[in-house]
Parts: structure tokens; C-alpha cells; sequence
């Protein structure tokens, strides 16, 4: 195998193992060719944009909103919003986070963002790489903050969580940003069964020795956002169903991320760089799919459509 192909496993993710199962010819594009649709869609980049100023809020404080509005305006760049979807401008976005900062003032939070000292980091046999920041004092927040963590003997697995916390009555939870233009009930429910979520609690107590489970913060990002009377299920901060997943659901997840983990690596060693050997698996997902403008042609015109519609890079 080669040394490319070796380095897309070392530290799969769930994402990466989802896509997987989903479609071995999208894995192949992703995560063995890197390939990167060029330019960010416009309401994946809002979602960036709006997880970019909440990660400035909660690692600095309420304090911050001006930087908050700057990193807005920085991830944002000179992007232009798709015909459909004028509305997700940096302005909206600007509205939509004062709206955030008003309807939950800091004083109401009963949590507390978790900081480690890097000795601490450091020391910690489940982490084997960690590319947080620390501050002059030598602490960092578990936020945003991509780690390598070791989950079992023989299998890492990379995370990058919004936001690990501690509650006011000492319990550790996973703060997952959720931004939509839908209804925030969709997000809810499709979590329910995803691995996303339980394999950053499965993480988080292999760093810290405990989790009690994940939470998510819905974003409304949709055309009416940034008016006063949004509606509060639509614009919902905590959402009341929390995610305390049971050790029976936990195992699951960890056995599907050993087991994926492991078929993963066997696909990779098998077919390698050929393109026809990861099949293509067409199903409703493919209009939403990246990699839409390689299938619909065939493997002769497909270096000119990646030279026009792609670019490469780095995947986590």
C-alpha cells in the first residue's frame, strides 16, 4: 500500500467511516484521492462561519463579540451566496449571532467550558496527538480542538468537538452546534441514530473518565433568523432532549467504529488507487453529494472535471 493510502487510516473518524458505508466511490474521491469540491457552498460556509464565532465566545467570553463578528467576516471572505440563498450574508450572520447573545446572556450559562493544563494534555495515555492552542499560561479548551484519542487496544479514532463542558452540577456533557434552515426537530431526530454523537462521548470519557452525554445547540439560520419574534423552537439554544446514551448503545458504537475501522482498512489494501474497484452505491443521497459532477460522466472525461470543479487536500 502506499504511503498515501497508509495515512488516510491511521486515524479514521466517524465521519470518514460513514462515508464509507454510504458510498465506496465517494470514499475513494474523499479520502484516497482528496479531492475538495473548490469553494465552499454557501450554507455549509454560514454554518462554518457561525461554529468559527461561538468557538471565539465560549473560549474568550461574551466579551469577545467583536472578534466574534470579525471571524464572521474572515471565514466568510468574498464568497458569493448561491442564487437561492442571498439571505445567508455576513450580515444576516451578524444578526443572527447578536440575536444568540441577547436571547442567552453569559450569566445564564450553568456550564463551563473544559480547560486542561498541557502537562495534563501531555500526560494523558488516551491522547495521542492533540492540535489545540494554549494560552500564555499554558491551559487550552477542549473546543474545536482536533485530537487523536485512543478508544480501545488497536483502534484511534480522530475528533473534533465543539464544545466539551461542565455543567453546574459537576457533570461532563458534549455541546454539538447544530446549525439549519429546516426545523431543528429534522436534526434531532436524525442524531438519534447516527454514531456522531456517542463517539464523542466515547472520547470524552476515555480523556476525562467521564461523559454523560452530548446536547445540541440548534442555530435557525433560515430567512426570518434575525427577526425578534422568531419563534423559540426554531431558534432553540438547549434542545430538552438530551443525548444520555446508555454503556448497551456506547458498545454499539464502538463496535461499529472497530468493525468499520477494520473494513475500511481491508477496501483500502484491496483496491488502492483503482477508481473502478470502489463501487459506486447510487441512492437519494447522490444529488447531495460532492462528487455528482464525477459519476454522471465517464472515466475518460473525469480528469476535466476534477481540474475544473476540484482541488486537493490534507482530510481530517
Amino acid at each position: 500500500m502506499s504511503e498515501r493510502l497508509e495515512s488516510t487510516l491511521a486515524t479514521p473518524s466517524h465521519s470518514r467511516l460513514d462515508k464509507l458505508h454510504a458510498c465506496r466511490r465517494a470514499y475513494y474521491y474523499r479520502y484516497v484521492r482528496r479531492l475538495r469540491i473548490r469553494g465552499d457552498a454557501t450554507r455549509p460556509l454560514a454554518g462554518k462561519c457561525l461554529h468559527a464565532a461561538l468557538d471565539v465566545l465560549y473560549r474568550r467570553g461574551y466579551s469577545a463579540i467583536n472578534e466574534a463578528h470579525s471571524t464572521i467576516d474572515s471565514v466568510y471572505g468574498d464568497h458569493t451566496p448561491a442564487d437561492k440563498l442571498t439571505f445567508l450574508s455576513p450580515k444576516h450572520l451578524h444578526g443572527i449571532l447578536d440575536n444568540y447573545v441577547r436571547r442567552w446572556p453569559e450569566g445564564d450559562d450553568d456550564f463551563q467550558p473544559i480547560k486542561l493544563h498541557r502537562s495534563q494534555i501531555e500526560a494523558n495515555a488516551a491522547i495521542v496527538t492533540y492540535a489545540g492552542t494554549y494560552d500564555a499560561d499554558g491551559y487550552t479548551v477542549l473546543a474545536e480542538a482536533p485530537m487523536v484519542v485512543r478508544l480501545a487496544p488497536g483502534l484511534t479514532v480522530t475528533v473534533i468537538i465543539d464544545l466539551p463542558v461542565r455543567r453546574a452540577n459537576g457533570s461532563v456533557w458534549v455541546v454539538d452546534h447544530k446549525s439549519t434552515c429546516g426545523w431543528l426537530a429534522n436534526l434531532i431526530e436524525s442524531h438519534v441514530i447516527t454514531h456522531q454523537l456517542p463517539t464523542y462521548v466515547l472520547a470524552l470519557r476515555a480523556v476525562l473518565g467521564e461523559c454523560s452525554g452530548a446536547i445540541l445547540n440548534g442555530i435557525y439560520m433560515g430567512e426570518y433568523a434575525c427577526n425578534a419574534k422568531s419563534t423559540a423552537q426554531k431558534f432553540a439554544r438547549w434542545h430538552d432532549e438530551h443525548f444520555g446514551y446508555t454503556e448497551g448503545q456506547l458498545l454499539e458504537t464502538l463496535t461499529w467504529l472497530q468493525r468499520s475501522a477494520a473494513l475500511a482498512s481491508v477496501e483500502e489494501a484491496v483496491n488502492g488507487d483503482d477508481e473502478q474497484a470502489w463501487l459506486q452505491h447510487p441512492s437519494k443521497q447522490c444529488a447531495q453529494c460532492d462528487y455528482k459532477e464525477l459519476c454522471v460522466v465517464g472515466p475518460v472525461l473525469r480528469p476535466g472535471r476534477i481540474a475544473q470543479w476540484y482541488d486537493t487536500s490534507e482530510v481530517t
